[in-house]
């Protein structure tokens, strides 16, 4: 991973900013997931291998924010500069960090029981977070499976978060990688990223 200060410079200069040996050491994924809190530009999420890290500073410094969890790749984060923050992936594990800003290892909850049945063995591949409502989330499903692939998490705040089909017509066993609301109508505007090009929704 690598940040630039100047990239509106004619040849912007890059620095290495996953410099924590022990984080290294975790592993990450090919294409391996990270977000940036919206409300504050410093902070920095990034999963590896082994769980969920978190950066204040620009990547200067890493603190890891959860305890060993594998098979975890999507990540929310809400635009608040103390957020919440949801992670999940494989098997559908779905979970929450409270003021992950400052939260410490041990302090996330485990929401994957939430998770309707019909997914539980589905890897949730996209989580993003309503633009305008900190308790509502979109996510997504990356398997070939005839189950719903797009869902809206409504009181994704609470321990027990309800979970809507939204995927309406979307092709059968089509993967959806990425979902995203229009910052100017979320509650209506959709788009999805797919194996097999971009969709919308009004």
């Amino acid at each position: 991973m690598s940040r630039t200060t100047n990239f509106t410079a004619t040849s912007p200069s890059w620095s290495g900013i996953n410099t924590n040996t022990t984080m290294n050491n975790e592993d990450f994924l090919f294409i391996n997931p990270f977000q940036i809190n919206y409300a504050d530009g410093d902070q920095l999420y990034c999963r590896t291998n082994q769980g969920l890290w978190r950066t204040v500073n620009r990547g200067a410094n890493w603190t890891k924010i959860t305890n060993t969890i594998s098979s975890m790749y999507s990540i929310g984060v809400t635009r608040q500069t103390n957020p919440t923050v949801w992670y999940g992936g494989s098997s559908a594990r779905f979970y929450r960090i409270n003021n992950a800003a400052t939260a410490s290892a041990g302090t996330e909850v485990d929401l994957s029981s939430s998770v309707p049945s019909s997914i539980t063995n589905d890897y949730l591949v996209a989580l993003s977070v309503h633009p305008s409502n900190n308790t509502i989330l979109y996510a997504s499903f990356s398997d070939f499976k005839n189950n719903p692939r797009a869902w809206r998490v409504s009181g994704a705040n609470t321990g027990s978060p309800t979970w809507t089909n939204i995927s309406g017509d979307l092709p059968t066993r089509l993967p959806v990688n990425y979902i995203q609301a229009d910052p100017d109508a979320p509650d209506n505007t959709l788009f999805a990223g797919t194996d097999f090009g971009l969709y919308y929704t009004t």
